[in-house]
């Protein structure tokens, strides 16, 4: 993400701060980097994308390059990013899929979490996309260290072995996004 590219800023209930006339196009936005150091409120979309392989289903994880600011090395989403205040929430995760993983596809909406942490306050909308077993990905290693492949089952226990060692293997917003679609039995597929 640019420095010069502008986040929307929303309040508690996730409603744009500051604007004219009802448009959000015309809201309170600043930067990244801006909206952190002060603590505000702002939007980003997370990407789940999987395949079905003879009957079982596959979930395409990231790892985030060491190089990251925030929570370098841990697994997170297929695709994930802030939100530009310039588009949608779909246009958003539609953009982040395509820069990370190189792919177009149809994503549909799941549902919006709130992930409030120290430094990062944030409600998440959450999209939900099929490959097919043979679609090629096209990774940006500028943006993401790699790509692993899990089932439901290996997420779980995952975020399981993450609790009861105390350590990061997700990120904060994928470990509360996994939480919730599990928590509602929701099958991604």
């Amino acid at each position: 993400m640019s420095k010069q590219e502008q986040l929307l800023v929303v309040d508690s209930l996730n409603k744009p701060i500051g604007c004219k006339n009802g448009d959000e196009v015309q809201c309170l936005s600043m930067s990244r980097e801006l909206i952190h150091e002060l603590g505000l409120i702002h939007r980003a979309v997370l990407v789940l994308l999987s395949k079905s392989v003879d009957g079982i289903v596959y979930y395409l994880l990231q790892k985030r390059a060491e190089d990251k600011d925030l929570y370098p090395g841990c697994l997170t989403f297929t695709a994930s990013g802030h939100s530009l205040a310039e588009l949608t929430e779909l246009e958003n995760a539609e953009r982040e899929t395509l820069e990370e993983v190189g792919v177009n596809l149809q994503l549909r909406r799941h549902s919006v979490i709130k992930v409030f942490q120290p430094g990062d306050r944030q409600f998440l909308t959450i999209f939900f996309g099929n490959l097919l077993p043979d679609q090629k990905i096209e990774i940006d290693y500028e943006e993401l260290a790699s790509v692993e492949w899990h089932t439901r089952e290996e997420i779980e226990a995952l975020l399981k072995q993450e609790e009861e060692k105390g350590v990061n293997i997700f990120t904060p917003a994928s470990r509360a996004a996994f939480l919730k679609i599990f928590a509602e039995a929701e099958v991604v597929n």
